[in-house]
């Protein structure tokens, strides 16, 4: 299931709400990931893109 499908199902997760919560989304995981690896993450940000449309792997 993709972002667009989950849309359709509810609606009201458009666009708009999620770049109202983007941020605070983002501060969020990054202290939950950084308490699971016991160290500090380097990421500053993450685009729309990076999450949502490029392709990533944890391991090689």
């Amino acid at each position: 299931m993709n972002l667009a499908d989950i849309q359709e199902e509810v609606p009201s997760l458009n666009l708009n709400f999620i770049n109202s919560i983007w941020e605070q989304c983002f501060k969020r995981a990054i202290k939950d990931a950084e308490g699971e690896m016991g160290k500090k993450c380097s990421l500053i940000s993450l685009s729309w893109q990076e999450v949502f449309e490029e392709e990533s792997r944890l391991f090689n």
